[in-house]
């Protein structure tokens, strides 16, 4: 194979070049190539690990090439600083590449920079030196001189982690393609044709949801009609597909594709099959060639320009095992030196530039990334069956496509779609879009036009297939941006935020028209179970809340968790300064602990045969029903060395009720008078008669003869009204009246 530095000589010459085809194709001037790419912008700032200034008697930088990472942190007082310098005053993501082995996360750490502190947890990545990306937080930085700090503030078992490299993104805004772009926007057709990498056609998704994150009330139509296996010069190996049928080629339906899309631009990507796998044959890259040349004169007389985009990376290294070498009569395993084959076929390809071709190159910018990244990671793949591309690959294809409509440098720094689209909230949601609206297109024009692979889905008709996509298309004009971070989707109805604070799991499922004071619910435990108060209170303008830490049980380091998802919900999103706890189950140790730390941020309480003393459950030194994992979680998460330890404790939620009486925080207790798990007079009964001579304002609901489960009432309206009462302001009230 070439060198990496040839590859990326190659690339680099390439490149300029390439930038203004599409621009050319649509007889766009190409000084609007380079007004788009001066645009000002900021570019990554990588800390790697080498360059840290360490604080530290055992952690230090290992050199090593599989390493290249600060470890031996095994000393929770141990940390770490980059100096670095901001070119340009903006707003960052915080990235931090973190490794650590089986069994040793759950460490909490903390990072310092720009006058802001970010915690996260250590997550478990299965080995020391698997590092994983963990986006932790957004943070505004001057132009200037700045710090970065990571300082571990609780060991949880033998190390604390291994760190790679700290990134931060500029979260730059999305720029707009040139008016190559535009004009593709147009209301013009473009046809896709190509292989299985094609067909698969997230790059061609990648490529349409990014111009129409800019402009989505665009016009413009694309149709992907790829199809597994297909090549353009008409070759097919022995034995393909098992000898089960030769390759398709793409002349036999070409022209019925041409008849029934009538494209104004034909986009094809093809090279990977043309060479079947075999060494450089002259005979096989003759028929490669002279393939292109019948698409371009099929094209021509249908009216329809052609961008050639070059074959993808063929990687041997992931397959090495099922490869051949050279000097075989036949292959019915891939040669392992075929990317030299593409190497040959892309150079082609990009000489015809000097005959008029519109040649966009993948190809070299894959083979530099491919070579880039593995020098850092010696297990880093672009392709597991080094063939078809995975995501990140697709994302590259992308990117070049992009890059020759103009959208400059600074916006393609990403190695993903998400990254590249950081600082446009809707993005996903309008990938999400664009994704079915072709995935249904693909399939009926496929079938529509015909073709001779066997095993293809036959989709829906092209009329049935239309329809659907109108309606998409009507949704991708109207989508609005996110009111929260994270993966949206929706919950009853209602649209629903997962994300992270402080490393953990968070969820915010928002009112289609929020009460004034946006007064707000949040769960202890078990969301979503028993879901009618909280679907009402989202009618009445309530938003509902739940942090994961499952296994916490409501101890020290939960209520440190919880403190920062209050933060994140008051001073970053505005919620009410009181909320209305809900604590089902061992939810009521999560409830009553924060409330008791926090009683002034508690506007009521409503437990549903809550857990209000550890020792009844899961101890069961009492009546409750012995649960000895989470027991076990008990000692380890409150830090008891022994049972009798725990049960001298003294700030369970019924020795610890003080607070909320002198806060006046209502509650509401609802339970089974025969819970066998949670027996009531062992936690609510006790909750109530301490609360009451301490002048407290509690409501029992008691349901005969019920055990542990069901939770709820069958009528959920005194649970509302209670919610209700306690927490929406006057204002809230009277808006919800009218």
């Amino acid at each position: 194979m070439r060198s990496p530095l040839k590859t990326l000589r190659r690339f680099t010459s390439s490149f300029t070049a390439a930038c203004g085809l599409l621009l050319v194709l649509l007889g766009v001037p190409s000084c609007a190539l380079r007004q788009a790419g001066s645009l000002s912008a900021n570019s990554p700032i990588t800390l790697h690990a080498s360059n840290a200034t360490v604080h530290a008697t055992m952690m230090r930088y290992e050199p090593q090439t599989n390493k290249n990472c600060l470890g031996y942190w095994t000393k929770a007082e141990d940390w770490a600083d980059w100096t670095f310098d901001v070119a340009r005053a903006g707003s960052f993501d915080v990235e931090v590449w973190q490794g650590c082995g089986k069994g040793n996360g759950g460490s909490d750490v903390a990072v310092e920079v720009g006058g802001r502190r970010f915690d996260f947890v250590v997550e478990d990545t299965g080995h020391f030196q698997n590092f994983t990306p963990r986006r932790i937080g957004r943070v505004e930085l001057p132009a200037g001189k700045h710090t970065l700090a990571i300082k571990p503030q609780r060991k949880q078992a033998a190390a604390v982690m291994d760190i790679r490299r700290v990134v931060l993104l500029p979260v730059n805004p999305v720029p707009s393609a040139a008016a190559g772009a535009k004009a593709l926007s147009g209301g013009k057709r473009v046809a896709f044709v190509g292989d299985s990498i094609t067909y698969a056609g997230e790059w061609v998704e990648f490529v349409e949801a990014y111009l129409r994150v800019q402009d989505p009330k665009a016009t413009f139509d694309f149709i992907n009609i790829g199809l597994p296996s297909e090549t353009v010069s008409g070759l097919s190996e022995p034995g393909h597909a098992g000898g089960s049928f030769p390759r398709p080629d793409l002349h036999e339906r070409l022209d019925r594709a041409l008849a029934k899309l009538k494209p104004d631009v034909l986009v094809a990507c093809y090279g990977m099959n043309d060479g079947i796998y075999y060494p450089f044959g002259e005979e096989r890259f003759a028929a490669f060639r002279n393939g292109m040349l019948k698409l371009r004169e099929k094209a021509a007389d249908a009216g329809a320009k052609v961008i050639h985009v070059t074959p993808p990376t063929f990687d041997a290294v992931p397959i090495k095992a099922n490869t051949l070498p050279a000097g075989r009569d036949e292959y019915r395993q891939p040669y392992v030196g075929y990317n030299d084959v593409l190497d040959r076929y892309s150079e082609w390809l990009v000489s015809q530039r000097a005959q008029g071709w519109q040649v966009i190159d993948i190809h070299a910018p894959m083979n530099a990334y491919l070579a880039s990244r593995r020098a850092d990671d010696s297990r880093f793949r672009l392709a597991g069956d080094g063939v078809h591309a995975s995501t990140q690959g697709h994302w590259l294809i992308a990117r070049e496509f992009l890059r020759s409509l103009g959208v400059p440098d600074t916006a393609l720094f990403a190695d993903s779609f998400e990254l590249a689209t950081l600082s446009t909230p809707t993005a996903p949601e309008v990938l999400e879009l664009v994704k079915r609206k072709q995935r249904v297109l693909k399939d009926a024009w496929l079938n529509e036009v015909g073709h001779k692979r066997p095993g293809m889905a036959k989709g829906k008709s092209v009329a049935e297939a239309q329809r659907e996509a109108a309606e998409l298309s009507e949704q991708l004009k109207s989508v609005k941006p996110p009111r929260y971070p994270g993966k949206r989707s929706k919950w009853n109805g209602f649209d629903r935020y997962d994300f992270e604070v402080g490393g953990k799991p968070v969820l915010v499922v928002a009112p289609k028209s929020d009460a004034p004071g946006r007064p707000w619910v949040w769960h202890g435990e078990f969301f979503g179970h028993k879901p009618a108060p909280d679907i009402t209170l989202l009618e009445r303008g309530f938003h509902v809340v739940y942090m994961t830490v499952p296994g916490m049980l409501g101890s020290p380091a939960a209520v440190a968790h919880w403190n920062a998802f209050y933060r994140e919900l008051t001073e970053t999103h505005g919620f009410a300064k009181k909320a209305a706890l809900v604590g089902l189950s061992r939810g009521g140790l999560y409830c009553y602990n924060w409330a008791a730390a926090n009683p002034e941020k508690v506007a009521c309480i409503y437990g549903d045969a809550p857990v209000c003393d550890f020792r009844s459950w899961p101890g069961a030194f009492g009546k409750g029903k012995r649960s000895d994992r989470d027991w076990q979680l008990v000692l380890q998460q409150y830090g008891f060395k022994n049972d009798d330890e725990a049960k001298t404790y003294a700030k369970n939620p019924v020795d610890n009720l003080a607070p909320l009486a002198a806060a006046k925080v209502p509650l509401l207790h609802v339970y089974g008078d025969a819970d066998e798990v949670v027996p009531w007079d062992e936690n609510t009964g006790v909750i109530a008669e301490r609360y009451k001579k301490l002048g407290g304002d509690i409501t029992l609901i008691a349901k005969p003869g019920v055990k542990h489960h069901p939770h709820g009432l069958e009528d959920s309206t005194p649970i509302v009204e209670f919610i209700w009462k306690h927490t929406a302001s006057a204002e809230a009230k009277a808006w919800w009246r009218k």
